[in-house]
Protein backbone atom coordinates (compact mmCIF):
# COMPACT_ATOMS: atom_id res chain seq x y z
CA UNK A 1 0.00 0.00 0.00
CA UNK A 2 3.24 2.10 -0.04
CA UNK A 3 5.91 2.57 -2.27
CA UNK A 4 8.73 0.25 -1.44
CA UNK A 5 10.97 0.92 -4.30
CA UNK A 6 11.44 3.26 -7.16
CA UNK A 7 13.43 3.02 -9.94
CA UNK A 8 14.70 6.38 -11.66
CA UNK A 9 17.70 7.22 -14.01
CA UNK A 10 20.27 7.95 -11.20
CA UNK A 11 19.11 4.46 -9.41
CA UNK A 12 17.12 2.20 -6.93
CA UNK A 13 15.65 3.67 -4.03
CA UNK A 14 14.23 1.56 -1.49
CA UNK A 15 12.15 3.61 1.26
CA UNK A 16 13.88 6.36 -0.90
CA UNK A 17 11.06 8.16 -4.03
CA UNK A 18 14.58 9.91 -5.15
CA UNK A 19 17.29 7.96 -4.63
CA UNK A 20 20.69 9.82 -5.05
CA UNK A 21 22.56 7.09 -5.43
CA UNK A 22 23.00 3.96 -7.68
CA UNK A 23 21.75 2.56 -4.58
CA UNK A 24 19.90 4.64 -1.83
CA UNK A 25 18.08 2.78 1.06
CA UNK A 26 15.99 4.74 3.54
CA UNK A 27 14.02 3.52 6.66
CA UNK A 28 11.32 6.33 7.79
CA UNK A 29 12.11 5.03 11.76
CA UNK A 30 14.59 2.55 13.07
CA UNK A 31 18.18 1.46 11.76
CA UNK A 32 18.42 0.84 8.33
CA UNK A 33 20.20 -2.38 7.31
CA UNK A 34 20.74 -4.05 4.91
CA UNK A 35 21.29 -8.04 4.92
CA UNK A 36 23.31 -10.45 2.80
CA UNK A 37 23.13 -14.29 3.87
CA UNK A 38 25.13 -16.71 2.29
CA UNK A 39 23.52 -19.44 4.30
CA UNK A 40 26.29 -21.86 4.84
CA UNK A 41 28.87 -20.58 2.48
CA UNK A 42 30.50 -16.67 2.57
CA UNK A 43 28.53 -13.67 2.10
CA UNK A 44 30.67 -10.44 0.51
CA UNK A 45 30.23 -6.99 -0.53
CA UNK A 46 32.69 -5.47 -3.37
CA UNK A 47 32.91 -2.63 -4.48
CA UNK A 48 36.04 -1.41 -7.07
CA UNK A 49 36.41 -0.28 -10.85
CA UNK A 50 37.38 -3.26 -13.15
CA UNK A 51 39.63 -5.67 -12.11
CA UNK A 52 40.72 -3.92 -8.89
CA UNK A 53 38.12 -4.23 -6.25
CA UNK A 54 37.72 -4.21 -2.25
CA UNK A 55 35.79 -6.62 -0.57
CA UNK A 56 33.78 -6.80 2.75
CA UNK A 57 33.39 -10.60 3.20
CA UNK A 58 32.18 -12.45 6.34
CA UNK A 59 32.65 -16.28 6.51
CA UNK A 60 30.62 -19.34 7.82
CA UNK A 61 32.50 -21.22 10.92
CA UNK A 62 35.30 -19.78 12.09
CA UNK A 63 33.44 -16.91 11.65
CA UNK A 64 35.35 -14.28 10.33
CA UNK A 65 34.81 -10.48 8.90
CA UNK A 66 37.36 -9.22 6.87
CA UNK A 67 37.93 -6.26 4.30
CA UNK A 68 40.10 -7.87 1.32
CA UNK A 69 41.34 -6.29 -1.93
CA UNK A 70 41.03 -8.30 -5.13
CA UNK A 71 42.36 -7.70 -8.26
CA UNK A 72 44.36 -8.84 -11.20
CA UNK A 73 47.44 -6.88 -10.33
CA UNK A 74 48.34 -8.28 -6.47
CA UNK A 75 46.79 -11.74 -5.03
CA UNK A 76 44.03 -11.79 -2.57
CA UNK A 77 44.69 -10.65 0.46
CA UNK A 78 43.10 -10.06 3.56
CA UNK A 79 43.61 -6.55 4.87
CA UNK A 80 41.60 -6.63 8.24
CA UNK A 81 40.15 -9.78 9.87
CA UNK A 82 38.01 -9.83 12.93
CA UNK A 83 36.43 -13.08 15.02
CA UNK A 84 33.84 -13.51 16.30
CA UNK A 85 35.97 -13.11 20.03
CA UNK A 86 36.51 -9.56 18.87
CA UNK A 87 40.17 -10.24 17.81
CA UNK A 88 41.32 -8.00 15.00
CA UNK A 89 44.42 -8.58 12.63
CA UNK A 90 46.07 -6.23 10.06
CA UNK A 91 48.18 -8.31 7.53
CA UNK A 92 47.24 -11.00 9.11
CA UNK A 93 43.80 -13.71 8.81
CA UNK A 94 44.90 -15.73 12.40
CA UNK A 95 45.46 -13.19 15.51
CA UNK A 96 44.45 -15.82 17.74
CA UNK A 97 47.98 -17.31 16.67
CA UNK A 98 49.66 -14.81 18.86
CA UNK A 99 50.24 -14.69 22.38
CA UNK A 100 47.16 -15.09 24.19
CA UNK A 101 47.98 -12.05 26.36
CA UNK A 102 48.18 -9.50 23.43
CA UNK A 103 46.02 -10.90 20.03
CA UNK A 104 42.81 -8.33 20.70
CA UNK A 105 45.02 -6.11 17.60
CA UNK A 106 47.82 -7.78 15.45
CA UNK A 107 49.59 -6.21 13.33
CA UNK A 108 51.68 -8.26 10.59
CA UNK A 109 54.07 -7.24 7.63
CA UNK A 110 55.15 -10.82 6.58
CA UNK A 111 58.10 -9.41 5.08
CA UNK A 112 60.10 -6.10 5.33
CA UNK A 113 59.70 -3.78 7.88
CA UNK A 114 56.21 -3.12 9.81
CA UNK A 115 54.82 -0.82 12.08
CA UNK A 116 51.93 1.51 13.70
CA UNK A 117 52.47 5.57 13.24
CA UNK A 118 50.48 7.85 15.58
CA UNK A 119 50.28 11.40 14.09
CA UNK A 120 49.25 14.44 15.55
CA UNK A 121 49.52 18.15 15.55
CA UNK A 122 53.36 20.07 15.99
CA UNK A 123 51.55 21.77 19.04
CA UNK A 124 50.05 18.21 20.35
CA UNK A 125 50.80 14.99 22.12
CA UNK A 126 50.57 11.26 20.81
CA UNK A 127 50.45 8.52 23.51
CA UNK A 128 49.35 5.10 23.76
CA UNK A 129 47.77 4.36 27.42
CA UNK A 130 47.35 1.62 29.17
CA UNK A 131 44.03 1.44 30.90
CA UNK A 132 42.47 -0.11 34.31
CA UNK A 133 38.62 2.33 34.80
CA UNK A 134 37.27 5.28 33.11
CA UNK A 135 37.79 8.03 35.94
CA UNK A 136 41.04 9.97 36.92
CA UNK A 137 44.46 8.41 36.08
CA UNK A 138 42.82 4.98 35.92
CA UNK A 139 43.13 5.79 32.02
CA UNK A 140 46.23 6.46 32.15
CA UNK A 141 47.75 4.09 34.77
CA UNK A 142 50.77 3.30 32.38
CA UNK A 143 51.76 4.53 28.76
CA UNK A 144 54.12 6.07 26.46
CA UNK A 145 53.91 9.48 25.23
CA UNK A 146 55.43 11.93 22.78
CA UNK A 147 55.04 15.71 23.50
CA UNK A 148 56.02 17.55 19.65
CA UNK A 149 56.53 20.93 20.87
CA UNK A 150 59.61 20.08 22.66
CA UNK A 151 60.20 16.64 20.97
CA UNK A 152 60.21 14.92 24.20
CA UNK A 153 59.18 11.05 25.09
CA UNK A 154 57.98 10.11 28.23
CA UNK A 155 56.88 7.19 30.09
CA UNK A 156 53.64 6.88 32.49
CA UNK A 157 53.76 4.90 35.75
CA UNK A 158 50.94 4.85 38.56
CA UNK A 159 49.24 7.85 36.66
CA UNK A 160 52.03 9.82 36.20
CA UNK A 161 54.71 10.58 34.19
CA UNK A 162 58.51 8.82 35.83
CA UNK A 163 60.49 8.92 33.07
CA UNK A 164 61.45 12.01 30.18
CA UNK A 165 64.00 11.90 27.30
CA UNK A 166 64.31 15.29 26.49
CA UNK A 167 64.78 16.28 22.69
CA UNK A 168 69.20 16.73 23.63
CA UNK A 169 68.87 13.55 24.75
CA UNK A 170 68.93 13.56 28.09
CA UNK A 171 67.30 11.29 30.18
CA UNK A 172 65.30 12.09 33.31
CA UNK A 173 64.30 9.89 36.07
CA UNK A 174 61.89 11.45 38.69
CA UNK A 175 62.29 14.94 36.66
CA UNK A 176 60.42 15.73 33.66
CA UNK A 177 63.39 18.64 32.80
CA UNK A 178 66.26 16.90 32.85
CA UNK A 179 69.12 19.32 32.92
CA UNK A 180 72.11 16.22 32.54
CA UNK A 181 73.08 13.49 30.17
CA UNK A 182 70.93 11.45 33.17
CA UNK A 183 69.63 12.68 35.88
CA UNK A 184 67.69 10.59 38.92
CA UNK A 185 65.48 12.49 41.27
CA UNK A 186 63.68 10.33 44.33
CA UNK A 187 63.27 11.20 47.52
CA UNK A 188 62.12 8.00 48.85
CA UNK A 189 65.17 5.40 47.52
CA UNK A 190 68.27 5.20 47.47
CA UNK A 191 68.90 6.63 43.49
CA UNK A 192 70.94 4.40 41.55
CA UNK A 193 72.35 0.83 41.82
CA UNK A 194 74.14 -1.08 40.49
CA UNK A 195 75.77 -4.81 40.38
CA UNK A 196 76.00 -8.08 38.48
CA UNK A 197 73.51 -10.63 39.85
CA UNK A 198 72.60 -8.06 42.37
CA UNK A 199 73.37 -4.30 43.65
CA UNK A 200 76.13 -4.13 45.54
CA UNK A 201 76.16 -0.43 46.05
CA UNK A 202 74.22 2.63 45.51
CA UNK A 203 74.84 6.57 44.18
CA UNK A 204 72.58 8.75 46.81
CA UNK A 205 72.54 11.29 48.66
CA UNK A 206 73.13 11.63 52.22
CA UNK A 207 71.45 14.45 53.89
CA UNK A 208 72.35 17.38 51.71
CA UNK A 209 75.38 15.29 50.50
CA UNK A 210 76.13 13.08 47.85
CA UNK A 211 77.12 10.08 48.67
CA UNK A 212 78.16 6.62 47.48
CA UNK A 213 77.32 3.19 49.50
CA UNK A 214 77.65 -0.35 49.26
CA UNK A 215 75.68 -2.74 50.71
CA UNK A 216 76.48 -5.17 53.30
CA UNK A 217 80.44 -5.56 54.32
CA UNK A 218 82.13 -4.76 50.72
CA UNK A 219 84.77 -2.64 49.88
CA UNK A 220 85.05 0.36 47.36
CA UNK A 221 87.47 0.03 45.04
CA UNK A 222 89.00 2.20 41.63
CA UNK A 223 90.84 1.10 38.89
CA UNK A 224 92.22 2.75 36.11
CA UNK A 225 93.63 1.21 32.90
CA UNK A 226 92.12 -1.71 34.02
CA UNK A 227 94.17 -2.24 37.43
CA UNK A 228 93.34 -1.65 40.96
CA UNK A 229 94.44 1.87 41.87
CA UNK A 230 92.49 2.50 45.49
CA UNK A 231 90.73 0.45 47.66
CA UNK A 232 88.63 1.83 50.84
CA UNK A 233 87.50 -0.90 53.38
CA UNK A 234 85.79 0.48 56.90
CA UNK A 235 87.03 3.84 56.51
CA UNK A 236 90.71 3.11 55.72
CA UNK A 237 91.98 3.91 52.24
CA UNK A 238 95.10 1.57 50.26
CA UNK A 239 96.72 3.13 47.54
CA UNK A 240 98.33 1.10 44.82
CA UNK A 241 100.50 3.02 43.42
CA UNK A 242 102.43 6.28 44.54
CA UNK A 243 100.25 9.27 45.72
CA UNK A 244 100.17 12.93 45.14
CA UNK A 245 97.99 15.76 46.55
CA UNK A 246 98.44 18.89 44.92
CA UNK A 247 100.72 17.62 41.78
CA UNK A 248 101.29 14.06 40.62
CA UNK A 249 103.47 11.98 42.94
CA UNK A 250 107.04 13.50 42.25
CA UNK A 251 110.46 13.56 43.86
CA UNK A 252 113.27 10.51 44.31
CA UNK A 253 112.58 7.04 44.03
CA UNK A 254 111.63 5.74 47.52
CA UNK A 255 110.27 9.30 49.14
CA UNK A 256 107.67 10.24 46.49
CA UNK A 257 105.17 7.72 47.80
CA UNK A 258 103.19 10.70 49.29
CA UNK A 259 103.81 14.23 47.20
CA UNK A 260 102.14 16.99 48.88
CA UNK A 261 101.83 20.50 47.23
CA UNK A 262 103.23 21.83 44.11
CA UNK A 263 106.98 23.07 42.87
CA UNK A 264 107.61 26.74 42.90
CA UNK A 265 107.00 29.60 45.38
CA UNK A 266 103.83 28.38 46.20
CA UNK A 267 104.03 27.44 50.49
CA UNK A 268 102.45 23.74 51.24
CA UNK A 269 102.22 21.54 54.28
CA UNK A 270 100.25 19.59 56.19
CA UNK A 271 98.19 19.71 59.25
CA UNK A 272 97.33 17.47 61.88
CA UNK A 273 94.61 17.60 64.47
CA UNK A 274 93.88 16.29 67.49
CA UNK A 275 91.91 16.95 71.03
CA UNK A 276 93.26 18.79 73.79
CA UNK A 277 94.24 15.89 76.16
CA UNK A 278 95.51 13.42 73.15
CA UNK A 279 98.82 12.55 71.04
CA UNK A 280 100.03 12.74 67.77
CA UNK A 281 102.36 10.29 65.93
CA UNK A 282 104.47 10.50 62.67
CA UNK A 283 105.98 7.03 63.04
CA UNK A 284 108.71 5.04 60.87
CA UNK A 285 107.68 0.78 60.96
CA UNK A 286 109.65 -1.71 59.50
CA UNK A 287 107.67 -4.42 60.86
CA UNK A 288 103.80 -4.54 61.35
CA UNK A 289 103.39 -5.57 64.80
CA UNK A 290 105.01 -4.63 68.40
CA UNK A 291 107.68 -1.93 68.24
CA UNK A 292 108.25 -2.54 64.67
CA UNK A 293 105.05 -0.11 64.20
CA UNK A 294 107.19 3.04 65.52
CA UNK A 295 111.06 2.23 64.93
CA UNK A 296 111.40 5.91 64.76
CA UNK A 297 108.34 8.81 64.86
CA UNK A 298 107.65 12.37 65.92
CA UNK A 299 105.51 13.02 68.62
CA UNK A 300 103.20 15.80 69.78
CA UNK A 301 101.69 15.43 73.53
CA UNK A 302 98.74 18.41 73.35
CA UNK A 303 97.82 17.92 77.09
CA UNK A 304 101.80 18.70 78.33
CA UNK A 305 102.82 20.62 74.97
CA UNK A 306 105.56 18.08 74.61
CA UNK A 307 107.45 17.21 71.29
CA UNK A 308 109.28 14.10 71.35
CA UNK A 309 111.76 12.15 68.76
CA UNK A 310 111.70 8.71 68.93
CA UNK A 311 114.52 6.29 67.74
CA UNK A 312 114.66 2.13 67.53
CA UNK A 313 111.35 2.97 69.51
CA UNK A 314 112.75 5.21 72.58
CA UNK A 315 112.37 8.50 73.16
CA UNK A 316 115.76 10.07 72.26
CA UNK A 317 115.03 13.78 72.88
CA UNK A 318 111.77 16.00 73.48
CA UNK A 319 110.87 19.51 74.28
CA UNK A 320 108.57 20.67 76.96
CA UNK A 321 106.59 24.03 76.96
Amino acid sequence: NSVQATFTSTGLGIGETSPDYTLHLLKSSGDTELYINGQNGQSSLRMGLDARNWQIKTAAAPYLWSLNYVGTDAPLSNIITANVSGNVGIGTDSPTNYYSGADNLVVSQASGEGGISIVTATNTTGALYFADGVSGSEQYRGGIFYTHSNDSLGLVSGGSTKVTLDTNGRLGIGTNSPSYALEVINSTYDNIGWGGSSVVGFLTQQGSNPAFKTVGDLDIVFYANNNLQLTIDDGSATFAGNVGIGSSPVGNPGTNFLAIGTAGSVAGGIQLWAGSANTHFLQFGDVASGTGYYKGAISYNHSTDTLALLQNAVTALSFTG
